[in-house]
């Protein structure tokens, strides 16, 4: 079909797969790196770009890594995209970060936060000014159950 989307993976020891990670690549997508740096590492920024750097590496021994998109770590007190506030990810030849680099008034975004269509409504950080607008049109997802 010619249809292409971008994977972004954790890198967690219960669940990283790097041969999944690589057909996934094989396949034609684009692999991004999902970090959690700064909540992992307890708001320890050189520890965290340490690890996000580290964590990067081990992707890109398996597919070109152009971007990278924040986990929310919902029950950490830490923002993981505050990270950028000390560090230049495009140092690293990062191209973007979502919720950095787009603007939402242009591009429709949907997020299945928290296992959810509807998540954003009460998520701490997977979300973007402009859902709440487009949830007034109608833009949303319903349950088909």
């Amino acid at each position: 079909m010619g249809i292409h989307g971008t994977y972004y993976f954790r890198i967690l020891p219960k669940s990283f797969k790097p041969e999944i990670v690589k057909k996934i690549a094989d396949l034609g997508h684009e692999i991004g790196y999902h970090y959690d740096d700064l909540a992992v590492c307890k708001g320890d920024y050189p520890k965290a770009f340490e690890r996000f750097q580290k964590n990067l590496h081990i992707l890109r021994t398996l597919a070109p890594v152009q971007t990278i998109c924040m986990d929310g770590s919902p029950l950490s007190k830490f923002d993981n995209k505050h990270l950028w506030q000390k560090y230049d990810y495009k140092s690293l030849g990062i191209l973007g970060e979502p919720y950095l680099d787009i603007d939402f008034n242009k591009v429709f975004y949907l997020t299945d936060t928290g296992r959810r269509w509807d998540g954003w409504k009460t998520s701490v950080r997977d979300k973007v000014p402009q859902q709440e607008e487009w949830n007034k049109k109608g833009l949303v997802f319903h349950s088909t159950q």
